[in-house]
């Protein structure tokens, strides 16, 4: 089969259009199939024929993340799964399952089963499910069956699914009605119930539906995690350090690098973006200063310009770089600089794409700016919002340097629209 490998090997369809690439794949896998068909046969025990099957099953699966269309492989999956049905007939159909190669998508998805949890969350949410549908290359119900099949998901057993189902504050008050203490941690609350009335827990879970990983899962789940993490943490040295030496390129580089090896994640416009996407918004951080901070000395103001540029690159915040870092302001803390300084260069960058799209745009007519209208906006914040700026006007600075709200200024700038506006209701720059 040396000719076929040959052929599906990844240098060799990277250059194939989606539409041969799908006919390769699949042409490949074929014939290796019929090849292995022909040749089990000869092999002398049960135990090596289905090991020769399931290496096979196992190409199928790798080669899922590289066919356009992964549904084309159905039918091979079915093939081999009937192929194990006839090397033993007489076994439970089933107990037989083909194999699964865990993916870093596969993991991801099995994390989420960590403790005791139900499928359907994640098949009925359309955000979860498209996510995992798109790193998985196959419908999400179809794989999670497979992962109980395969018995890495089983059942949880009692303590779990207590656990799975209820609260704290319910488990306090089913050990209120038995007389039993009320102290404790979750977990120590389900052993005091599950000790003192068994029959009566298991009743309380019968109509429960949920699965947990099994213990060889588990482990390979948790190593799945610990590697991400170190992935997480060299990339997180790399950006910091670039930053520290103004390059921005590098930071941005291994910023893309690290995400494009993540299983899935919810932001995909990152995937249409190159590196000098970035820098606009890298050179704002890190050569301006909004007017709500300029009363931080430099040296301060340079620790905050290299973590905001780092949360902007890497997204969500690291609590941990702020620990043992003192207060730089007085009015706000550490996080809430952070997140000011790097709103101020965001919608510094929204208010010149707004601009720029208005030029082609005759429906833009101004901008507004939005805050958060709820109690803990403050006054000068609603003063200014909704209110209908002229685009090449002058426009109130964001963040507000006026703030008073103790978490920041949430306000940011948008597009004022009017899809009423008449050709011959525009002034001369719009025509």
């Amino acid at each position: 089969m040396t000719f076929y490998y040959s052929m599906l090997s990844p240098d060799f369809l990277e250059k194939l259009s989606p539409e041969d690439k799908d006919r390769y794949i699949l042409t490949g896998l074929e014939r290796e199939f019929a090849e292995l068909k022909r040749k089990i046969g000869g092999v002398r025990t049960i135990e090596a024929q289905t090991e020769r099957v399931n290496k096979f099953a196992y190409r199928i699966d790798e080669y899922k993340q590289l066919i356009p269309t992964p549904s084309k492989l159905s039918e091979l999956e079915t093939g081999i799964l009937q192929l194990l049905i006839d090397l033993e007939p007489e076994k439970d159909i089933s107990s037989i399952t083909v194999p699964i190669v865990l993916s870093s998508a596969h993991l991801e998805l099995l994390s989420k089963f960590i403790k005791a949890e139900n499928p359907e969350r994640f098949i009925d949410s359309e955000g979860w499910r498209v996510s995992f549908e798109d790193a998985l290359k196959e419908p999400l119900r179809k794989v999670i069956n497979r992962l109980i099949r395969g018995k890495y998901l089983i059942p949880p057993n009692l303590s779990q699914l207590l656990e799975y189902g209820f609260t704290v504050n319910d488990l306090k008050e089913f050990c209120r009605k038995r007389g039993l203490k009320v102290t404790g941690k979750k977990d120590e609350l389900v052993e005091r119930l599950v000790i003192a009335d068994e029959l009566g827990m298991k009743n309380k879970v019968e109509n429960f539906s949920a699965y947990i990983c099994s213990a060889k899962t588990k482990k390979a789940v948790q190593n799945y995690q610990d590697a991400k993490k170190q992935k997480y943490v060299k990339a997180e040295e790399v950006v910091l350090s670039a930053f520290g030496e103004r390059n921005f390129k590098l930071a941005t580089r291994t910023m893309l690098n690290y995400r494009a090896n993540q299983a899935f994640h919810w932001d995909d416009d990152w995937k249409h973006k190159k590196e000098e996407d970035f820098i606009p918004t890298l050179k704002i951080i890190f050569a301006e200063t909004p007017t709500i901070l300029k009363y931080i000395p430099s040296d301060k103001l340079d620790i905050l310009r290299v973590l905001a540029g780092r949360e902007y690159l890497l997204r969500n915040p690291n609590p941990s770089l702020f620990r043992g870092l003192e207060d730089i302001s007085e009015k706000f803390d550490n996080p809430t600089c952070v997140k000011m300084m790097l709103s101020y260069a965001i919608n510094k960058i929204t208010l010149d794409d707004i601009r720029k799209e208005a030029r082609n745009n005759i429906y833009i007519t101004g901008i507004e700016i939005s805050f958060t209208d709820d109690e803990i906006s403050c006054k000068e914040c609603r003063k200014q919002a909704n209110k209908t700026y002229r685009l090449e006007g002058v426009i109130p600075e964001l963040p507000n340097p006026k703030c008073t709200n103790a978490h920041g200024c949430m306000c940011q700038y948008n597009a004022k629209y009017d899809f009423g506006v008449d050709d011959d209701e525009l002034p001369e720059d719009k025509l």
